[in-house]
């Protein structure tokens, strides 16, 4: 087990609290001293497994998506999902669980042919739910025994090849919910036109030790074009009882805005976000403009992008979507952009971000438990993995706030030499994971390291014959206090 030692990463005013912690179990120190941790630091790098899937046989690679929730703390430990791919393409989910001393070793495993989420139940029972796809069922395990459940209603079943475009969410009241697009019939040259989305919420009996769900019943509404890599928050805090998301537009290129694109490369135009809620336990859908597509002339072969990034509510209701944004005729629209809803979906903010945020790699913003807000940038470099960390600073009104960055701290130092594969997957409260001082992560990793004094091959992240496989690390982040 790879672990960095926590004195050798930590900054000097963190040191200090664990020498006073020492002192004062021996008895040497008069006075318990403690001193404020005013930069932040990862204060845990640990290797979790090294078989990841990299998507043989055309099924799920490990890094697909970014938007689904893979880390939970719990009360007891951390743990962490992935998934593995055997050479005829039968994917199994993995769920990892740190030990005390920060040994990580399987807690359970099963089939999938999906994509898989873990989530944590906020209620005392502080239960570990896992959705996965078995022989194309969504099915719930929950902790500590892990026996499936199926998710009740009339769902597709898709063979590994295709997905379901699924995700998952789960409210501090204890509410699960599973949210998928199916594609209703039309012709090839609609396809992505006619769509539907399909979901379910239920919770279990928090009073009882036995592991009792109840269902509030399959909700399905159809939505038309497709919007896809949903956010998907259960009753979130500040805003009205539902089912809140966001998601990109994700369409066929005969059926978007630029019907002449050169679809030989790909066929597929990411361009807008919607944002919408909708009842727990019936059709009351209703969406707002999030991210606006780029505007297209007519007659364009080349398309533009505004995609999502990722997303989050903050305690005021305020949904936060980080997105990248593309122009073919204007080099100067590429970058890195946010935009704020307030509570009813109303744009309260939309920029992109200033120059001190490259314009490339991935994003995560999140919220503390000072209800601070934060943004990490994190980028595959030529020398190491880039982590910097930059607080998003608020001025101007309610009505009409006003956000910018603060000055970034480098923290990706404790992942040399490891390469970042993707976006990093963080803790999250639409996860389950209550706010904190402290971030978890999970990073998946190239199979080749960095080499000192050499610019990475990127090419060979798997080897030049991709006959590696995906590293799967744990981090954890510490925040200012």
């Amino acid at each position: 087990m790879f672990t960095h030692d926590t004195n050798s990463i930590a900054p000097r005013g963190a040191r200090l609290i664990a020498v006073a912690a020492c002192l004062a179990a021996a008895g040497l120190a008069q006075a318990q001293t403690t001193t404020a941790v005013t930069v932040p630091y990862i204060d845990r790098f640990e290797f979790v497994a090294g078989d990841g899937s990299l998507g043989p046989a055309g099924t799920i690679p490990n890094n697909w998506g970014g938007h689904q929730s893979r880390i939970t703390r719990h009360l007891d430990s951390v743990r962490l999902i992935y998934t593995r791919t055997d050479a005829a393409g039968n994917i199994t989910w993995q769920l990892m669980k740190r030990g005390t001393n920060g040994g990580w070793s399987k807690e359970f495993s099963g089939p999938t042919t999906d994509d898989v989420s873990l989530l944590r139940d906020q209620r005392g029972n502080d239960r570990a739910y896992v959705v996965a796809w078995p022989a194309g069922v969504p099915t719930v395990y929950t902790s500590p025994l892990y026996a499936p459940v199926a998710i009740p209603g009339t769902w597709q079943v898709l063979p590994s090849k295709y997905r379901q475009y699924t995700n998952t969410g789960i409210s501090a009241d204890g509410y699960l919910c599973l949210k998928v697009n199916r594609e209703l019939p039309t012709t090839s040259a609609m396809q992505t036109s006619n769509v539907r989305m399909e979901y379910q919420c239920g919770r279990t009996d928090a009073t009882r030790t036995a592991i009792s769900w109840g269902w509030a019943g399959q909700v399905t509404h159809v939505v038309g074009l497709r919007f896809n890599y949903d956010y998907i928050f259960p009753n979130p805090q500040g805003r009205v009882e539902g089912l809140h998301g966001v998601a990109t537009k994700d369409v066929y290129y005969t059926v978007s805005d630029v019907p002449k694109l050169d679809a030989s490369k790909f066929p597929y135009v990411y361009n807008g976000a919607n944002s919408y809620v909708t009842a727990l336990r019936a059709d009351n859908y209703k969406a707002q403009t999030a991210v606006s597509p780029v505007p297209v002339p007519t007659g364009a072969t080349a398309a533009p992008v505004a995609k999502l990034m990722d997303s989050f509510i903050d305690s005021s209701g305020r949904m936060f979507s980080s997105y990248h944004k593309e122009d073919p005729r204007d080099a100067s629209v590429y970058g890195t952009y946010v935009v704020v809803q307030d509570a009813q979906g109303k744009v309260l903010f939309d920029k992109k971000w200033p120059a001190t945020l490259e314009t490339y790699a991935n994003v995560r913003m999140f919220e503390d438990a000072k209800n601070r807000i934060w943004l990490l940038w994190s980028n595959r470099g030529n020398r190491a993995s880039q982590l910097r960390l930059f607080p998003v600073i608020e001025s101007g009104t309610a009505a009409a706030p006003s956000f910018t960055l603060g000055a970034w701290t480098e923290v990706g130092g404790p992942t040399y030499p490891y390469a970042l594969d993707g976006n990093i997957y963080i803790s999250t409260v639409r996860g389950g994971t209550s706010k904190s001082q402290y971030v978890e992560m999970l990073f998946n990793a190239c199979t080749e390291t960095y080499t000192a004094g050499i610019a990475y091959n990127g090419n060979n992240c798997y080897h030049a014959d991709r006959s590696g496989l995906m590293q799967i690390y744990y981090a954890r982040l510490r925040l200012p206090d």
